[in-house]
């Protein structure tokens, strides 16, 4: 008898910084989850135009377009999960901008990834 186990889900990153993309790929994929990165906004809209991932996280500052404009393409496309990720801008109205524009949840950096693990597994559960 042979038993087959759970498809992989998996994550989008989309951020600058090669750290933490690194960081989370290696977390997460510690968790059983497939992680994709890419580090500018433009390279994130087609990646998630593949249609293989669960959910997505979203860095606000990239090079090129920024995050609020990466989530409104996505919204016209798509009802996937998004959380957004944010260092440089904790402010509340960056995070109620990401809110507002259907952004699943918000997150500052630095996070710890037993939080980022918490919310993306009450998003995807």
């Amino acid at each position: 008898m042979t038993t087959s186990s759970p498809a992989r889900q998996h994550i989008l990153v989309i951020d600058d910084d090669v750290t933490t993309c690194d960081l989370i790929t290696q977390y997460l994929g510690k968790e059983g989850f497939e992680v994709e990165t890419v580090q500018d906004g433009e390279s994130g809209i087609q990646a998630f135009r593949s249609g293989e991932h669960a959910l997505v996280l979203l860095d606000i500052v990239l090079p090129g377009i920024d995050g609020f404009e990466v989530l409104r393409r996505i919204r016209e496309q798509s009802s996937i999960p998004v959380i957004h990720m944010s260092g440089t801008h904790p402010e509340e109205v960056d995070r109620s901008r990401g809110l507002n524009g259907s952004a699943d949840d918000f997150l500052n950096k630095p996070f710890s990834f037993s939080e980022l693990l918490a919310r993306i597994r009450a998003i995807l559960d």
